[in-house]
């Protein structure tokens, strides 16, 4: 269905300009977004290293990675990535949460067991869970968290090297509510949300609703134990995420 978008014309021509700009070979149309993320990538990191041979056009009026090549990038192929949801909510809900779950959804059961170990904990006592986690993975692993919690503004565009998504969980008199960050500006997730905070309850039961069924991702129950992955395998590092109390 993507190929037959107008979305995928304006991408391929993006990666054959962007091909002749930086000197590699035009890529096949299912290429093109996997072209177009490396050259950005280079050019981000070649920038900030100091290195000074990142072709003038994918830099801005500061020398910064930008300008119209560069940003029409960026848009297309963050759209490449978050287009399969945006497909899928097309076809209705039930569609898109089936999709949304086995897409991303194992990483919101990560989230929530943590935020509520932290509730229990300050509802019934015992012992008190890390009050901070910090979790480390790339901009194409944030995106469609960003779009699965229709984020789409920040979620239109890949994000920015170091960035942030967290999630808070804040309390006072014993009611819970989550505020949720995006390179530290409020996002409101939740359903008619107009402040800054999201009632726990609601937020859970957003995220609630990605999480796969045992039998739908098995692989995924079989190895999560709560704290780390079984049999020997390396601690889950998903995303980056900070819970606070």
């Amino acid at each position: 269905a993507f190929p037959s978008s107008p979305r995928w014309q304006q991408l391929t021509q993006a990666a054959e300009r962007m091909a002749k700009v930086s000197g590699h070979p035009v890529p096949e149309g299912n290429r093109s977004a996997e072209l177009l993320d490396n050259v950005m990538d280079c050019a981000l990191v070649h920038t900030c290293s100091g290195l000074e041979d990142t072709p003038a056009v994918l830099l801005d009026a500061w020398g910064h990675p930008g300008g119209e090549l560069f940003d029409t990038s960026n848009e297309l192929e963050t759209f490449s990535r978050v287009w399969p949801l945006e497909y899928f909510k097309s076809k209705g809900a039930s569609a898109f949460q089936q999709f949304a779950s086995l897409y991303y959804g194992y990483y919101f059961q990560v989230v929530l067991q943590r935020m509520r170990a932290m509730v229990a904990h300050h509802v019934s006592g015992g012992e008190s869970p890390p009050a901070m986690i910090i979790q480390v993975m790339s901009d194409g692993n944030i995106s469609p968290q960003l779009a699965m919690l229709g984020l789409d503004q920040a979620a239109a565009r890949r994000p920015p090297y170091l960035s942030t998504l967290l999630f808070e969980l804040l309390s006072k008199e014993g009611v819970f509510a989550v505020r949720t960050l995006y390179n530290g500006v409020v996002q409101r997730p939740c359903a008619n949300q107009t402040g800054q905070l999201c009632p726990w309850g609601q937020f859970e039961a957003l995220l609630a609703q990605f999480v796969p069924q045992r039998k739908e991702c098995p692989e995924f129950w079989n190895a999560w134990s709560g704290t780390r992955l079984r049999q020997g395998r390396r601690q889950e590092q998903p995303a980056l995420e900070s819970v606070f109390l």
